[in-house]
């Protein structure tokens, strides 16, 4: 038998012990619901005791009600005694009724109700007669001489006898149905100890043979695997069972002569491995390195796009002025005045001598991308800096007649490369330009932080031009998002400018955002750290 429990399931084992645990808990259940049953039961008798109790109270009570309204009316004859006489009539019946109905299970119960029915229907019956007789022209003379015969009296006291016996019969009942609920609670309370107590041994017992008949085989097995773990690859778990630990230990033997045989080869295969190894840290160097050189490489090609891409982004417009302006007086020379001729002159000196000036500075950036000068921030005046971008700009200012003011502090000083800060806001005033109204105004500001230890200015280039639609807004600053929008006056651009300005910003560490709506203008804000000193 117990060889046999051995060899069941794991699964087979714990639903036997479970299915033993069930049967037990529903033994307790039913007999927890049948002494509930009757505790109920006996709770049910105890208020049909106490209905009878209260049902005889109130025919007490409206008997005595009759025969106030009785004598009331027969006194002085007013109607409205016989009111709360009325209402009592109808109750007094409805009670008997009920009181027949709930003793009809005590046989000596029964005949008393029905002794106590005929008393009461004597008595209203007195109570009547006296009433009808009160009603004549003599009436109260001869309504009091049954009074006064005593009759009613007698019966009344006949009525209350039969009351008190019927009363002690019913509380003699109840004294013996309120000891039955603490009884059965008694008995309940002793068969479910008893009952919890066998459970408890039982329960105990079964997870004690199942727990045994699972922990003993798998220390087995744990003592097996610490064994080959060790390198023992010789020895043997002999498990001799037919569940699912006997069938695990049978598989993990299996394994374990398949691993005597790769063993075997382990050192042909380890030397393999390592001769793997190196190659692979060969491979990886090389493609490291050809990496790197790819990266240079593809550097080397951004920057030179971004150096070119610079040159006809700032030199175009200038360029372009200055040989419509060269056409002008070439072809209408004599047209102009000598003053107009070296006025204009003058405008076409200045905007070769400042595109020189932006070409130099140009080649200079192009250098420090390719890494042959260094980004070197220096202290610069902010409100002098905005000047010369201004005077650079001056010729297609004076084409749109655009007004840029400059309303930054001459006292605030920035650490900035100067380079670097000049093609940012050659950019910006040449957009803001570019697509500002003919006539209208640019605004160039700089506001300091509220907290100085953060150490950078906020400037900000607002224009009141056309703005810039909404499914543009999220590709202006993005890496490889070439956006490029005509101008008022149908100016053209390469579309790199303003991430060329957004690389510059955060090489000083700064940050570069817009507020724009379209059709009433744009603001763009960039921060620049202040000077240390």
């Amino acid at each position: 038998m117990r060889r046999g429990f051995k060899n069941l399931g794991i699964v087979t084992k714990l639903i036997i012990g479970f299915s033993l645990i069930f049967f037990m808990i529903l033994g307790i259940i039913t007999v927890s619901h049948k002494n509930s049953d009757r505790i109920i039961d006996s709770t049910h008798m105890i208020i049909h005791t106490q209905e009878v109790l209260t049902d005889l109270a109130e025919i007490e009570a409206k008997l005595i009600d009759l025969e106030t309204g009785q004598r009331g009316f027969i006194i002085t004859g007013k109607p409205q005694y016989l009111e709360p006489y009325n209402t009592s009539m109808n109750i007094i019946d409805s009670k008997l009724n009920d009181l027949r109905n709930l003793t009809s299970d005590n046989k000596s119960q029964t005949i008393r109700i029905d002794q106590l029915k005929e008393l009461v229907k004597n008595k209203i019956h007195e109570l009547n007669s006296t009433i009808e007789l009160r009603l004549l022209d003599d009436g109260f003379e001869r309504a009091r001489k049954i009074v006064m015969t005593d009759l009613g009296k007698e019966i009344m006291d006949k009525i209350r006898v039969l009351i008190s016996e019927i009363k002690e019969e019913e509380l003699r009942l109840l004294a013996i149905r309120s000891k039955a609920p603490n009884e059965s609670k008694e008995i309940t309370d002793k068969t479910l100890l008893i009952l919890l107590f066998f459970s408890l041994l039982i329960s105990t017992g079964i997870a004690i043979i199942v727990s045994r008949s699972i922990t003993k085989p798998l220390k087995k097995l744990q003592k097996g695997t610490q064994e080959i773990g060790d390198g023992n690859l010789d020895y043997s778990i002999a498990l001799n069972r037919k569940d699912e630990i006997g069938q695990l230990a049978r598989s993990f033997q299996q394994m374990l002569d398949k691993l005597k045989v790769t063993m075997a080869s382990r050192d042909i295969l380890e030397k393999e491995i390592e001769n793997r190894k190196q190659t692979e840290i060969k491979l990886i160097k090389v493609n490291e390195s050809l990496e790197k050189s790819e990266a240079q490489l593809i550097e080397s090609n951004k920057t030179k796009d971004k150096f070119f891409s610079i040159i006809a982004h700032d030199l175009r417009s200038p360029f372009n002025s200055m040989l419509g302006l060269s056409e002008i007086l070439n072809t209408s020379y004599e047209d102009f005045t000598e003053e107009e001729q070296k006025q204009q002159l003058k405008v076409i000196h200045t905007g070769i001598k400042n595109s020189l000036k932006l070409l130099n500075n140009l080649l200079i950036w192009s250098r420090s991308q390719t890494g042959t000068i260094e980004f070197k921030p220096e202290n610069v005046n902010l409100s002098e800096a905005v000047d010369g971008v201004i005077n650079l700009l001056k010729l297609p200012t004076e084409e749109k007649s655009i007004d840029i003011k400059n309303q930054v502090s001459l006292e605030l000083i920035i650490h900035a490369d100067k380079n670097m800060l000049s093609t940012i806001l050659r950019n910006l005033l040449s957009n803001a330009i570019k697509f500002s109204h003919a006539k209208g105004n640019v605004i160039v500001t700089a506001i300091l932080p509220q907290d100085v230890n953060n150490g950078f200015v906020e400037v900000a280039v607002k224009d009141h031009g056309i703005g810039i639609p909404e499914h543009i807004q999220s590709k202006l600053f993005k890496a490889g998002e070439k956006v490029s929008t005509k101008g008022t006056a149908n100016e053209k651009g390469t579309g790199l400018g303003l991430n060329i300005c957004k690389e510059f910003v955060e090489k000083h560490q700064g940050k570069i955002w817009v507020k724009t709506e379209e059709g009433k203008g744009s603001i763009f804000h960039f921060t620049l750290p202040l000077s240390h000193y």
